[in-house]
């Protein structure tokens, strides 16, 4: 998972997901780690992935 500014500067990478793990489960355990992904109020996260 790799988290980024609109502007595309990287903020937060969370390595070690299998490609097949659900978009959910690998957010729930970035937002869960005492230094996971944080998103500030007013912001947003939008989820992208290959079909």
């Amino acid at each position: 998972m790799c988290a980024c500014t609109p502007k595309k500067l990287i903020t937060y990478i969370l390595p070690g997901w299998e490609g097949s793990a659900a978009d959910g489960r690998i957010l729930r355990d970035a937002v869960s780690r005492s230094n996971g992904l944080q998103v500030a109020p007013g912001d947003y996260y939008l989820s992208t992935h290959d079909i």
